[in-house]
């Protein structure tokens, strides 16, 4: 990941947020970026459009998140736009939080659920993992149909799997160990 654009653009916001000590400001404002951007599709189509000058893309960009974001984050966005990058914001917004909670000692996982998960639901499995691990944890929901009922989780080389579909599969091995 280390040699990505989005890694780059993420490590160079993250270098100002350390230098501006608003790491956890910064943080939370790039969440809120990348979850309008990912929920609405349709900016994507919007912002690569090469027939909307860049000057009408950046005046969108301080309508839409002047008062949610710090001037400097809002500035950022806008150079993504002058370099044609705010495709990757998605992208970037992930790095971004990845190094900060780098920065915080903070480790991150995946939780599989066959549906989306409440954020008080998240924050317990969290507390129960960072529990287990003697560390904090953060982790990031990932729809997956397949485990028919129940969890996943998954951080560093730890998986603990509490889904029907793994209970399924452990007791037809467990039979057919029985009638060999």
């Amino acid at each position: 990941m280390k040699d990505t654009v989005a890694y780059r653009y993420a490590l160079a916001l993250y270098d100002l947020a350390k230098e501006t000590n608003k790491i956890d400001i910064w943080q939370e404002q790039m969440r809120l970026v990348k979850k309008v951007f990912v929920k609405d599709r349709s900016l994507k189509t919007f912002f690569d459009n090469h027939q909307i000058s860049k000057e009408d893309k950046k005046n969108i960009l301080k309508k839409a998140f002047v008062n949610d974001v710090d001037k400097e984050v809002l500035n950022f966005m806008c150079l993504l736009v002058d370099r044609y990058r705010l495709n990757h914001i998605s992208d970037i917004a992930s790095a971004f939080n990845t190094l900060c909670n780098e920065g915080k000692n903070i480790i991150e996982g995946l939780v599989y659920s066959t549906y989306e998960l409440s954020d008080e639901d998240i924050t317990k499995v969290e507390e129960v993992v960072g529990a287990k691990l003697s560390q904090k944890v953060e982790l990031h929901n990932v729809i997956d149909e397949r485990l028919i009922k129940g969890i996943k989780v998954v951080v560093n080389d730890m998986v603990i799997d509490d889904s029907m579909r793994y209970k399924l599969n452990s007791l037809r091995d467990e039979l057919l160990k029985e009638t060999r």
